[in-house]
């Protein structure tokens, strides 16, 4: 891919950070959560339950777990040597699960003598209703708050209750998970799992893709929820350590891109994880924006934000050390840049839709004259509109720029582009490992490039500088091994043409 230059917006900051101090979490582990469930009239347990369909943990409020009867409510105690205060933060998440769509669920916090009771908790049942996120700010010091179903008739989920207070500094050896505030994604386009089938190639509402290049015989799938601004998107796993390439939808091209993530793991191994590469620049643990240290935790996700110096058609990213589970926003803006899909054997044929440049690492050739048996191609770095061409570079996506100034000349061109009814010529094809022209078999597809047929069929047409050029071949040894081109072994050469000897390619005119 040609080469790209990004703007790491993560962290590089001399400021010491600062966070809110948790002072109870249930996601997080801290503080006491106490299932009080004393009486066989109902019941408080935990469980999983299912949001935009991915299962998530939660505290099962029973269908007779009401406030009014305290035996069916949530004792939360806050961490060692705190008390709940006024002026701390309660954050919750609630929901309820039930086929029964009149079915309808509050929850009630209390603490001390300030009770709140929270709006119907949505019904997540049907896995595309999100469940109830808020916010309530205590004005009493407690040193316990309780929490229970108040009505509604049926079983209500608490999957997050989390209190914090005020921003306070981190200690210097603390490491902080974020470089700063969480990005605004506003008008960016949100990549989640969207009830897929589990796949190694995904295609969005708005036509983009992700696909594991680094390793087709593995699928994307569902991870948990990561909540951004406040609402729930179901994440996908990635295939650890394999990249991964985002094409973006036609007519468009990516500015920037924000993945939101967790570490799949319950707590920090010796499996440090963070963004190795994006868009194939390649990231260390510091260039990156450090380690991502959210574990399982998709309430609070890692970000990381990635800026493309000019707009990409594509981009591939790749993960380092323990699995990741991503959200991403990708900024997105209308361009006439094209996209060319170079493929395993190192080439590609291309009509251009527009007037292009060929970007770093690429090549472009057109074809200037045929023997009958080579090809010889001329370079090519700006490409008029319509203009048929052959491409060479690694395997990949490119992005090839709207061209400023004038084309090169391609008059000599002798590569066409099939209008779809087109049923003689040669390809570019690859062959037993071998690529060159082909004699076509079937009708060639509408913008595909061809060289047409002129005189006497020809089996093959090797491109000019890819095979060893020679007058003449004696062959040294009795024991030489030769091949045509149609994988016939052979005895001698007798008949210009491309030949497979003692296992390279010769050509010989």
């Amino acid at each position: 891919m040609g080469k790209k230059i990004f703007t790491l917006f993560a962290m590089m900051c001399c400021v010491m950070a600062v966070k809110a101090q948790v002072i109870a979490d249930y996601v997080g582990k801290k503080g006491t959560f106490t299932l009080i469930s004393n009486s066989e009239a109902g019941k408080v347990t935990e469980g999983t339950v299912s949001i935009l369909g991915t299962g998530t943990k939660g505290i099962n409020l029973g269908k007779s777990a009401n406030f009014e009867t305290p035996d069916f409510v949530v004792k939360v105690e806050p961490v060692e040597g705190e008390s709940f205060k006024a002026g701390d933060v309660l954050s919750y998440t609630i929901c309820i699960n039930n086929k029964d769509t009149s079915k309808e669920g509050h929850v009630t916090f209390v603490c001390g003598t300030q009770s709140v009771e929270t709006d119907a908790a949505p019904n997540t049942y049907d896995g595309k209703t999100d469940a109830l996120s808020g916010k309530i700010t205590l004005t009493k010091d407690a040193d316990e708050i309780l929490f229970g179903r108040t009505h509604g008739g049926t079983a209500t989920w608490v999957t997050e209750f989390k209190v914090t207070r005020g921003d306070v500094p981190d200690e210097p050896d603390d490491p902080d998970p974020q470089p700063g505030d969480a990005p605004d994604i506003t008008g960016m386009s949100l990549y989640y799992w969207d009830n897929f089938t589990k796949a190694n190639l995904q295609t969005f509402a708005d036509n983009a893709t992700i696909q594991i290049t680094g390793n087709l015989s593995k699928n994307i799938e569902s991870g948990s929820s990561i909540k951004i601004d406040g609402k729930s998107y179901t994440s996908m796993k990635l295939s650890n350590g394999a990249q991964n390439t985002y094409v973006a939808p036609d007519g468009y091209a990516a500015t920037k891109v924000v993945f939101f993530s967790y570490v799949n793991k319950d707590a920090q191994t010796d499996r440090p994880a963070y963004w190795k590469e994006v868009g194939g620049v390649d990231y260390d643990i510091i260039t990156s924006g450090g380690e991502l240290m959210s574990f399982k935790d998709g309430a609070n996700p890692d970000f990381r934000t990635y800026e493309f110096s000019s707009p990409v058609r594509s981009f591939t990213f790749t993960n380092s050390g323990e699995q990741l589970c991503y959200v991403m926003a990708v900024e997105l803006e209308e361009s006439a840049a094209e996209l060319v899909k170079v493929s395993a054997a190192g080439y590609a044929t291309y009509v251009t839709a527009g007037n292009v440049s060929v970007p770093e690492n690429l090549e472009a050739f057109i074809v200037v004259g045929v023997s009958d048996t080579y090809v010889t191609l001329k370079g090519i770095n700006k490409i008029a509109l319509g203009t048929p061409v052959i491409f060479k570079g690694n395997a990949g996506y490119y992005t090839l720029p709207v061209l400023e100034g004038d084309a090169d000349d391609a008059s000599a061109n002798m590569l066409q582009a099939s209008d779809g009814t087109v049923s003689s010529g040669y390809v570019l094809a690859n062959k037993n490992d071998v690529v060159g022209f082909y004699p076509v078999a079937t009708t060639i597809p509408e913008g595909k490039a061809y060289i047409p047929a002129d005189g006497e069929a020809k089996s093959f047409l090797a491109l000019d500088g890819d095979a060893t050029a020679i007058s003449n071949i004696e062959t040294e040894s009795a024991h030489a091994t030769i091949y045509n081109v149609a994988g016939q072994r052979v005895q001698n050469i007798e008949k210009s043409g491309l030949y497979i000897v003692n296992g390279k390619k010769l050509f010989v005119k």
